[in-house]
């Protein structure tokens, strides 16, 4: 009797024990919460593109996922990073391009990381026009000056987990000693912050150099690319790139070069296709104004050797392709060359793709020829797009990108009393600044899913003021106060970056 009770009393131990392995659930890390949930939870988030429109939803935003809603995930609490904010782990890398003791891009797990001067992995979290803007809110925010915004925002930035910057401006400039001494090294040099600029190489030659063109270049009505051929452009472009590489060339925090931003190889949203780089409006020259160019006389080349002068109205949207695949490659071609013989340290980060051109595969082969990274400034979705991702990996020999535009606007921001226009730019208006934190974790999860994106940009550090037309795309307001509720949800999703990366990649 005995005997067959101890006999049971192991039998049902054993299946205790069991029944415990088999659904024990997996150790939650220390720092960390339990997951919330055994699969995704997602939910609908509405949106509009204006104040006008009406609130709406989509495939996209009707399954938003935020990092604490990811299935058998424990969010963490506290971010573990060295002072770059990259990984502190020995992570060994493949295929690394850049210069050692700078930042450099390098693959582990099949995975791209940015790679610090200290040869951690990095995924970039960054905001960009973070400099002062010296208006009446400036000065009576800081009324310590430049020495104390630098700091409080310095340190304000870590502590929320971003780790790199954009001090911005139409013509890029040195950062101010004493600004740079607090916002790439804050906390007394305790932590680092890396950054990157725009270059504007083509545009500044638009502006700059209008003598000696083979037209009359008009921007309402050609395109900016068909002044790349212009007599002085590789002169000019070489005199600005030695210029401006001079202020970063030996700079560790800075990872590299935008050569330009949102250039139409494709009319902006297809409206009007002579606006991108069509060989047949350049040849047909309705208006007659590129009659003696240099850009229609690259086009007769063309259509004269590659098309075999077929007549205009035989020509596909094969041979338009064609021809602005060469024009593409030609502009990467000479603007990166200008670059590499200036500065051989740092990175080249591409022409923040946008709008139909992030998507031309012709426009993406071009780019990762000649940039070591892909960057797109990303708009007009609410998630990110897997095929697009597949996209550029496929098309591109598998080049890294990075996201360096985003954001979406609150409809609750007020200014003075009153609610902001929120009339300017591509991104959502969304009903508040919890909303704003529910698109900005979506799409950075969605972004760390893909293991060719390196990091992203949001856009912006402040939110901006055109002519009295307020916009709510800052983490801080016109007065500098900091939209707490978004930015709490943007540190979450900084403090899990490296956690997400593993849990997404198995490790």
């Amino acid at each position: 009797m005995i005997f067959r009770f101890f006999k049971i009393f192991i039998c049902l131990l054993l299946c205790y024990i069991n029944i415990g392995c088999t659904d024990k659930p997996e150790l939650v890390p220390e720092g960390a919460n339990p997951p919330k949930y055994d699969k995704d939870f997602v939910f609908p988030v509405e949106y509009k593109k204006n104040l006008s429109s009406a609130w709406t939803t989509d495939v996209n935003s009707l399954n938003t996922l935020l990092v604490e809603n990811i299935g058998r995930y424990p969010v963490r609490n506290i971010q573990v990073a060295n002072e770059w904010g990259s990984r502190p782990d020995n992570l060994t890398f493949t295929d690394i391009k850049g210069k050692e003791g700078f930042f450099r891009i390098g693959k582990n797990n099949g995975r791209w990381y940015f790679i610090d001067p200290t040869g951690k992995g990095n995924i970039i979290r960054g905001t960009q026009d973070v400099r002062p803007f010296n208006d009446s809110h400036y000065a009576s925010a800081f009324p310590g000056g430049d020495a104390e915004w630098s700091k409080k925002t310095g340190e304000y930035l870590v502590k929320n987990g971003f780790n790199c910057t954009i001090y911005g401006g139409l013509y890029p400039v040195s950062m101010p000693s004493e600004i740079a001494e607090n916002i790439l090294r804050p906390n007394n040099g305790a932590n680092k912050v890396a950054y990157m600029e725009v270059l504007f190489m083509l545009r500044t030659f638009i502006w700059q150099s209008k003598a000696n063109r083979s037209f009359s270049f008009d921007d309402t009505k050609h395109n900016r690319l068909y002044m790349i051929y212009e007599d002085d452009y590789l002169n000019f472009i070489d005199n600005w790139a030695r210029t401006k590489c001079a202020l970063y060339v030996n700079d560790p925090h800075f990872v590299g070069y935008m050569i330009d931003n949102e250039l139409n190889h494709k009319a902006y949203n297809n409206q009007s296709p002579q606006r991108g780089i069509n060989i047949y409006s350049i040849l047909e020259n309705a208006d007659g104004s590129l009659t003696g160019s240099r850009i229609r006389d690259k086009a007769v080349e063309f259509w004269k050797t590659q098309l075999k002068e077929k007549p205009l109205i035989e020509i596909t949207d094969s041979d338009i392709e064609a021809f602005s695949a060469v024009v593409a490659d030609d502009y990467f071609r000479t603007t990166t060359e200008a670059v590499r013989r200036y500065d051989s340290n740092h990175l080249i980060l591409g022409t923040r793709l946008y709008d139909q051109n992030k998507y031309n595969k012709v426009v993406l082969q071009a780019c990762a020829r000649y940039c070591d990274v892909i960057s797109i400034n990303y708009y007009n979705t609410w998630s990110v797009e897997n095929f697009y991702v597949n996209n550029i990996r496929e098309w591109t020999n598998d080049t890294p990108f990075i996201v360096t535009e985003f954001y979406a606007k609150g409809a609750d921001a007020r200014f003075n009393g009153a609610p902001v226009a929120n009339n300017d730019g591509g991104g959502w208006i969304v009903r508040g600044q919890k909303e704003r934190g529910y698109y900005y974790q979506n799409m950075c999860v969605g972004l760390l899913k893909a293991k060719n994106c390196v990091g992203w940009l949001h856009f912006n550090y402040r939110d901006l003021n055109l002519n009295g037309d307020i916009t709510n795309k800052g983490i801080v307001s016109l007065d500098y106060k900091p939209y707490e509720e978004f930015v709490e949800a943007m540190k979450v999703m900084h403090v899990n970056t490296y956690p997400l990366i593993d849990f997404f990649d198995g490790k």
